[in-house]
């Protein structure tokens, strides 16, 4: 998965969600990459918080959270280490990191580079 700019946080979620049913399978309580079999990894990027009304700008406030960009190492490349969310102004988000959520679903392999 690429580490995504210019897209809500919900559409973050979508779209990570998406990269996983599309290109993850369960083996033996762990999701592994469906192309190769091999153990999937993560980038805790680093996604600065922008607010829209700045259009291309990307300005905001400088809150920025720790998002967790899944990947296959052998069958893509590193997502980059920083990326943007775009959310309105006073848009409630949640804690600075979801990267705890990851660990028991993709298992400790998961987190053995960028966590």
């Amino acid at each position: 998965m690429k580490t995504p700019e210019r897209v809500t946080l919900e559409e973050f979620s979508r779209l990570r969600l998406d990269w996983i049913a599309a290109h993850c399978r369960d083996q033996e309580g762990f999701q592994v990459c469906r192309k190769c079999g091999g153990n999937l990894e993560i980038v805790g990027a680093y996604m600065s918080v922008h607010d829209p009304r700045f259009a291309e700008a990307c300005a905001g406030s400088g809150k920025v959270l720790r998002l967790a960009i899944p990947f296959c190492p052998r069958c893509e490349a590193q997502p980059a280490q920083q990326g943007c969310i775009h959310e309105p102004a006073g848009a409630h988000l949640l804690g600075e990191s979801d990267l705890d959520n990851y660990r028991d679903l993709f298992g400790p392999s998961f987190f053995t580079k960028g966590a």
